[in-house]
């Protein structure tokens, strides 16, 4: 397994934001929390095995979109559209 050593920038640097994603979605492959695509959402399987923080984290990544986008929603969206 791969292990991320990310420090974490500083509050108001938009890395912030992106880095402590990047650590919550490690901590959910570690504790088996699976994702999926279903059209324009992500379906959420085992988060409550994730920490408070963690689980803010990718239940906010969730509602602005940026899990979707991430799993590669936009590019299977567009796909489908097609």
């Amino acid at each position: 397994m791969i292990r991320l050593d990310l420090n974490l920038p500083p509050i108001g640097n938009p890395l912030r934001e992106i880095t402590l994603f990047l650590r919550a979605l490690e901590n959910a492959a570690d504790l088996v929390v699976r994702f999926r695509l279903a059209g324009n959402n992500v379906v959420t399987e085992g988060m409550h095995r994730l920490p408070d923080d963690d689980r803010a984290v990718l239940e906010e990544a969730v509602r602005n979109g940026l899990l979707w986008a991430y799993m590669g929603g936009e590019t299977s969206y567009q796909r489908v559209k097609r």
